[in-house]
């Protein structure tokens, strides 16, 4: 399944609660310029589903972390910068 890594011995074992986010907003943090969900794909690695990838972007536009911008028939997306408290 998308959301599992490889423990020891081949076993898998799910993801922590909002790690596949973390993996995406620090993706997204090394890119220098807007991100297509492919390049995110890549960058982790290519073993999540585009669909997992661009679901996820998703979730973080629709809370505020991430913005999108269309371009033709897709989004580049651009993580929010937030200043320090």
């Amino acid at each position: 399944m998308a959301d599992r890594t490889t423990g020891g011995a081949g076993h898998s074992r799910r993801r922590g609660r909002g790690a596949l986010e973390a993996e995406m907003l620090g993706a997204l943090r090394q890119a220098s310029t807007p991100a297509t969900v492919g390049w995110v794909q890549e960058r982790l690695g290519g073993d999540l589903a585009y669909t997992t990838v661009m679901t996820i972007l998703t979730r973080l536009h629709a809370k505020g972390a991430v913005v999108r911008e269309r371009v033709g028939q897709s989004f580049q997306w651009t993580l929010i910068s937030r200043g320090a408290p």
